[in-house]
């Protein structure tokens, strides 16, 4: 994992994607997750501070496994390293989608879900939040933890 980090620190636009992501992370996870709302020319937080943080949480989660995996697909395209598999995207995408209440909904209507299935699914997901967020952490570590050992892994030619 410290190779990787390396790497990863090493490679200037891989720490701009990552902080990027980890920027957007936040913008989605404010939006989408609904944790603010203006009322009368002020802001007013939503939700717990227990929640921001695990939503900032999350956001760096993202901003590492996309850093991690730029840094990779750099190395690859250069003929460098090996090819970061789809598996780390996959579950990072995951992780960080299952926690904003809104994007779900979203996908689901745009595939011609009726409303009151989607007012099941955002009930749903408030509910069982705590489940998600556990689900999001442990797919984002597992696409973190995928990509890592992908750009430290050399190719072996037979």
């Amino acid at each position: 994992m410290r190779a990787a980090a390396t790497l990863t620190l090493a490679d200037r636009w891989a720490v701009v994607v990552g902080v990027s992501a980890a920027v957007a992370a936040v913008a989605l996870f404010v939006v989408g997750g609904q944790m603010i709302a203006s009322a009368g020319g002020s802001v007013v937080l939503l939700v717990a501070p227990e929640r921001v943080g695990v939503f900032a949480l999350l956001a760096l989660l993202v901003g590492v496994s996309a850093a991690l995996q730029t840094a990779a697909l750099r190395l690859r395209l250069a003929g460098r390293g090996a090819a970061p598999g789809a598996a780390g995207v996959i579950l990072a995408f995951v992780g960080a989608s299952c926690c904003t209440p809104l994007l779900w909904p979203a996908a689901l209507s745009a595939l011609g879900v009726s409303g009151v299935t989607l007012l099941g699914v955002n009930m749903a997901i408030h509910r069982w939040f705590w489940l998600a967020v556990v689900a999001a952490f442990l797919t984002l570590v597992a696409g973190i933890w995928r990509t890592a050992r992908a750009l430290t892994s050399t190719c072996n030619l037979s």
